[in-house]
């Protein structure tokens, strides 16, 4: 391998680390093509950043359900799976504020239906 070779292999390697680690660390605008008018509360919600972890809700079926129903729009830590942003360490999305109270309404009363499902801990306590 020749000299200019080697770095140019090195300089596309460094190119591409880059990459991932902007990727990383990007916010994914999901508000693209949605309402700003929250289908629960028929309120209009206001754009904001919010935490994207890794994960999905669906292995925590009770509050995924109530999260359809009640809370869809909330500003917690969000699961990147549920918004098929699997890159993401924030989104930026629409909130409603009652779709937020509703949220820490719902895992007040429900903390074991959080808790008990590993890293979904964090997601309760996420304020």
């Amino acid at each position: 391998m020749t000299t200019i070779s080697l770095l140019r292999t090195i300089a596309s390697m460094a190119l591409f680390g880059a990459w991932l680690l902007a990727g990383c660390a990007s916010t994914v605008d999901v508000t693209k093509y949605k309402n700003n008018i929250c289908e629960v509360h028929q309120l209009v919600m206001t754009v904001h950043e919010v935490e994207c972890v890794s994960g999905n809700s669906c292995y925590m079926p009770d509050f995924r359900s109530a999260m359809h129903e009640q809370f869809p729009h909330h500003g917690r830590r969000r699961y990147s799976e549920d918004h098929f942003v699997l890159h993401a360490r924030r989104l930026r999305d629409y909130v409603c504020p009652e779709c937020t109270k509703a949220y820490e309404d719902w895992v007040a009363r429900n903390p074991r239906k959080v808790a008990s499902q590993g890293s979904a801990a964090a997601h309760a306590n996420a304020q």
